[in-house]
């Protein structure tokens, strides 16, 4: 019925008909924008962050459900959520489920990176392309890292899209949220809940420690960052630490001010994280630009 009643409202008052059609089209695209905009923002945060596991059909298991997986190796890539500590634990299982030792193995590969970078995917690939030697037929390949780069990720991708029938990767990595979204359709994803141990023992501190952070001047999280900085130089600390420390700043910003409030602060953890994968970071820059939108 709209057209009717405007083609009577048209002969009848022409011009206050033209100024409601004007205001009625400003008033949707107004609504459009501001919804595209809270999409826009809101995918790439769950995308990234684990507290949002269900996003982007990330398939999530818990230790005894994914170590039942395992036990039958039905997916020739799997991806860890975790810490280091994780590795011992992988390596054990796979020697008591089947059979497959890390020890005097050629067929067993384990590597720990602190950033995985193009040349060690070129590496990877080199190595799968040669067959098994030992009776189990099976060629393992256990990779730990703190990081990873983008290129090192799009070399890998055909790799783990067509792998041999014989080679099972095994990525252990802190966080999804280093991982392409490509890349993750490929991988069968693991959390378990737990992190190194030095790490669970110092979650009370860590979580203080982002909390002052959040709370104090901005000249004072600059001489945080710059204290954090020192500690890395030093190899006191790691760029890990760093990321770990962006981490429970985004928590604690998620549940003290929620995502609408805390817009600002969140896309800033989430650009500084983005490129704290590149080889070489200017890890000062991303810190500082995090600081100075809280």
């Amino acid at each position: 019925h709209l057209p009717i009643v405007f083609t009577r409202l048209a002969s009848e008052r022409p011009n206050k008909v033209v100024g409601g059609a004007l205001f009625f089209i400003l008033f949707i695209l107004l609504f459009y924008r501001i919804l595209m905009d809270q999409i826009l923002f809101f995918l790439p945060l769950h995308q990234c962050d684990e507290n949002f596991r269900h996003i982007r059909g990330v398939r999530y298991t818990s230790v005894m459900d994914s170590f039942k997986k395992i036990k039958e190796l039905s997916h020739h890539a799997y991806a860890f959520i975790g810490g280091d500590s994780l590795h011992d634990e992988l390596v054990t299982f796979l020697k008591e489920a089947h059979s497959i030792s890390a020890q005097a193995n050629p067929d067993f590969f384990q590597k720990k990176y602190e950033v995985f970078t193009i040349d060690d995917a070129r590496e990877l690939k080199s190595i799968h392309e040669t067959r098994p030697i030992h009776a189990s037929g099976k060629k393992i390949f256990v990779v730990v890292a703190n990081g990873i780069t983008v290129e090192a990720q799009n070399a890998l991708l055909k790799l783990l899209e067509e792998p041999a029938e014989y080679a099972h990767f095994f990525l252990i990595l802190p966080s999804a949220h280093l991982i392409l979204p490509t890349v993750k359709s490929r991988l069968s994803f693991v959390t378990t809940g737990t992190h190194d141990g030095n790490r669970s023992s110092g979650n009370a501190s860590a979580s203080a420690a982002a909390s002052a952070f959040i709370k104090t001047s901005a000249s004072a999280r600059i001489e945080i960052i710059k204290k954090l900085l020192e500690d890395i130089a030093k190899e006191k600390k790691t760029k890990q630490d760093a990321i770990t420390f962006l981490d429970d700043i985004q928590n604690l910003i998620y549940i003290e001010r929620g995502v609408v409030n805390g817009k600002a602060t969140l896309e800033a953890i989430e650009i500084a994280r983005t490129y704290m994968n590149d080889r070489a970071p200017s890890m000062k820059m991303l810190l500082e630009y995090v600081a100075l939108n809280i």
